[in-house]
């Protein structure tokens, strides 16, 4: 699913070496923020430390019991976490409640990294092809501000 095939995103995870990893602890960080949990995360570092565990895991306790408040991000609290822009998204379109994050859990398992196993050139939570699309950068399908709107 992931650059680093754990499908999960937890502290320690250095993406400084590995730009589709740092694309991926900066987006978990983004929606952090969009979320409001913002304290002390420096969206621009593409480190999974101490800020964003904590945040992550006060995050995570404000959806209990729908998920575990251990500061790991896997597929349950990666669609948790972007439940909010995916809601927005789907109303400022008008679109079927529930129909844009269904196909995000379906096209990505909502990794805001994932790469199209069929085609590689789908890129990002919202699987954009950026062959049919080369005006959008690989930052931009990772980003899922940009994504999912």
């Amino acid at each position: 699913m992931g650059a680093f095939d754990y499908g999960i995103y937890r502290k320690g995870m250095d993406g400084r070496n590995d730009s589709r990893l740092g694309a991926g602890i900066i987006a978990i960080k983004k929606e952090l923020i969009y979320n409001g949990f913002d304290k002390n995360i420096d969206p621009e570092l593409p480190y999974f430390g101490d800020a964003v565990t904590n945040r992550l895991i006060e995050f995570q306790a404000s959806r209990l019991p729908a998920l575990v408040a251990d500061g790991q991000a896997g597929q349950k609290t990666l669609t948790e976490l972007f439940r909010k822009r995916v809601v927005a998204t789907e109303k400022k379109f008008e679109l079927t409640t529930g129909a844009l994050g269904k196909k995000l859990k379906l096209e990505s398992g909502y990794d805001p990294i994932a790469v199209g196993y069929v085609d590689p050139l789908d890129t990002g939570i919202a699987q954009i092809n950026l062959g049919a699309h080369p005006d959008v950068t690989k930052a931009e399908a990772f980003d899922p501000g940009f994504a999912i709107n």
